[in-house]
């Protein structure tokens, strides 16, 4: 769902299954690019390609963590924790295995995904 219909949208809430989901894809991509950029003999176009690939998939993972704060019944605010070095990181890893709020919130209902046709 965050491929294709939910790109670049901040509202609404995601799953835990559409966030893990689509941050295998990321990786999956990102681990593909590199592995073809070292046997590319040009560092230059990897670094480039690899740059590019990652300020395109910037805002698409942004939105995906909002929705998946809005989830957990938290707001986007909480993104920021991720700056702190070290701590950031293990406190965004948790806040995305938390279990959603099985109730509608703020935010909407909890997302049904078992009529998608991805």
């Amino acid at each position: 769902m965050c491929m294709t219909k939910k790109f670049f949208t901040i509202q609404g809430r995601a799953t835990r299954g559409e966030y893990w989901k689509f941050s295998l894809v990321h990786y999956v991509i990102v681990i593909v690019a590199a592995l073809i950029g070292s046997v590319m003999e040009s560092s230059k176009i990897v670094e480039s390609v690899l740059s590019l690939l990652s300020l395109a998939l910037f805002m698409p993972s942004l939105a995906v963590m909002v929705r998946r704060l809005h989830d957990t019944n938290r707001s986007a605010w909480w993104l920021v924790l991720i700056l702190i070095p070290f701590i950031g990181t293990i406190a965004g890893i948790v806040l995305m295995l938390l279990k959603s709020n099985p109730l509608p919130n703020k935010y909407g209902p909890l997302p049904d995904y078992s009529n998608y046709q991805g």
